[in-house]
């Protein structure tokens, strides 16, 4: 269905006390179409089968942006620190009821306390690791109509303090255009 992003990525937009604060952003408007398959075809990765909001098939128009601002420190040998202030804004079309267009304002503080390990193989392959603890804080938080319609991630309650523990891999080299990367986090809110 058709879906229209524009991403920004990590860039320096000023300089705070001879520290770049980075900017980025990440923005989608997109058609979605939700489709209930089969439980035992269920990708691990998306909500459960039966949906829980007992809805079924499903279409909804969603607008997403997130905007973030950081401030990455060394803070000692190889760790690195990055305070964040991060604004997001999500509107729909229509609520699981089909009565109102819902839309939500966060607005959240937070750090990431990060590492990196990475080695080099023959052959060209580099395998990096990064291990990561995140702190969220929600400041602002508005919701207005029902509640969306669940199809992915963004759909999710959000509003909540959250400590996050997790861990990013990333390999590539072994061909020109290939290459794997995945997070894995574990939150807690």
């Amino acid at each position: 269905l058709p879906r229209l992003r524009a991403l920004v990525d990590r860039r320096p937009v000023l300089d705070l006390f001879g520290v770049p604060v980075l900017y980025h952003s990440d923005s989608e408007a997109a058609w979605l179409r939700r489709a209930e398959g089969d439980a035992d075809l269920q990708s691990p990765f998306g909500p459960p089968t039966p949906f829980a909001d007992g809805l079924g098939n499903e279409e909804v128009l969603r607008a997403d942006s997130t905007h973030r601002f950081e401030l990455p420190m060394r803070v000692a040998r190889g760790w690195r620190l990055a305070p964040y202030l991060e604004a997001r804004g999500t509107a729909w079309d229509r609520d699981e009821l089909d009565e109102d267009s819902p839309t939500r304002l966060d607005l959240v503080a937070g750090t990431r306390l990060s590492t990196l390990f990475w080695r080099r193989f023959d052959g060209g392959t580099t395998a990096q690791v990064a291990p990561f603890l995140d702190l969220r804080h929600s400041i602002v938080h508005e919701q207005h109509g029902g509640a969306p319609l669940l199809v992915d991630e963004v759909d999710l309650p959000t509003g909540a303090d959250e400590l996050g523990l997790g861990l990013r891999t990333h390999v590539f080299g072994w061909r020109d255009e290939d290459e794997l990367d995945v997070e894995t986090i574990l939150r807690e809110g």
